[in-house]
């Protein structure tokens, strides 16, 4: 999946691409982390026991199916089956870049309106999915009112920075 992200850097940034490197950096869904479990929610569960033609209550055996299979730790406790994970929990993007570095870097006022941001990294840090988290650009069959209100939800949440400048870039998942 392909995705536009507008990342916002102060207006006074001296290196734009440093900014915005230093941005998205805790994105990146290839930094491992300490391990930690993640719980499989019940829509995982049923799809795994489906496939492997067990009970959905049986998740001692979908946990040694997911070992064997998929080599991946798992374990049951009182929150459930788990996996022991290293992946990013916070990662959203594997490989990104700058559109044009040049011509796609606007102060926040000037930037263009017809923009379908799927993402946005503020210049505090904090990546936004909010309801524009699929690429409206990739889906023609949504309703154009639909797209209007992401649109704009995406602009009130940038015209909270006046101050900054809003970068472009295209991320890959």
């Amino acid at each position: 999946m392909q995705f536009l992200t507008l990342v916002l850097v102060s207006s006074d940034t001296e290196d734009i691409t440093a900014e915005v490197e230093r941005l998205m950096k805790p994105y990146d869904i290839m930094t491992e982390v300490e391990p930690y479990k993640e719980y499989l929610d019940a829509v995982v569960i049923e799809y795994l026991a489906r496939q492997w033609s067990l009970a959905t209550s049986d998740l001692e055996n979908i946990g040694r199916q997911i070992q064997v299979r998929r080599h991946i730790e798992c374990g049951v406790d009182e929150g459930g089956l788990y996996w022991i994970m290293t992946a990013n929990p916070v990662g959203h993007w594997d490989d990104w870049d700058f559109l044009d570095s040049q011509t796609n870097v606007w102060s926040v006022p000037e930037l263009p309106m017809d923009l379908d941001p799927s993402a946005i990294v503020t210049a505090d840090g904090i990546w936004h999915w909010q309801d524009y988290k699929r690429s409206i650009a990739e889906d023609e069959n949504q309703d154009l009112r639909e797209k209007d209100d992401l649109r704009e939800k995406a602009y009130s949440l940038i015209r909270q920075y006046p101050s900054c400048l809003a970068v472009s870039v295209w991320c890959h998942r």
